[in-house]
């Protein structure tokens, strides 16, 4: 019988000592793939030992306090960013990463979005308000996420917001 659903377990990339725990789970069944989540100037100290575990990955950008798409004169830093999240999407053979929209003005996100020019982009829904700066964020309606999802061509995945 086909599971109906899939669980997977978030990390962070400098979790590399949680590497033998997460090989177990996947083992015993209890999870099928590992959510990667990026830090910033991790790739060089960390892939390696990423790569050397079999499992299915997600991989997901920094959150906004980081990435913060909302800014033009953060593009190029952003762009950068971005560059480290892709090596470890495709050293680790993922077609999705997961990428918050961010605050501000929403064609402004978009824009950014767009210059990362990946088609694995995944759009996460979030909660109203920053939990980094109070900020209003986007991506909380389905408006904004039909208006993000349509402009990029990216698919919509459904975050846990508590």
């Amino acid at each position: 019988m086909k599971k109906k659903f899939q669980l997977g377990i978030k990390l962070w990339s400098t979790n590399t000592n949680l590497i033998d725990r997460v090989r177990e789970l996947s083992e015993e069944g209890t999870i099928s793939h590992l959510e990667l989540y990026c830090v910033p100037n991790t790739y060089q100290k960390t892939i390696e030992a990423w790569t050397k575990l079999e499992i299915p990955y997600i991989v997901h950008a920094s959150n906004e306090s980081v990435l913060d798409i909302s800014d033009n004169a953060k593009l190029s830093a952003n762009q950068a960013i971005f560059s480290e999240v892709q090596q470890f999407a495709d050293s680790l053979n993922t077609n999705t990463i997961i990428v918050h929209p961010g605050s501000g003005d929403i064609m402004e996100n978009i824009r950014q979005l767009e210059s990362f020019n990946d088609g694995r982009i995944c759009v996460e829904n979030l909660p109203h308000y920053s939990l980094h700066n109070s900020r209003m964020l986007n991506g909380v309606t389905y408006s904004d996420v039909r208006k993000l999802t349509k402009s990029l061509a990216a698919n919509f995945c459904l975050g846990q917001i508590i």
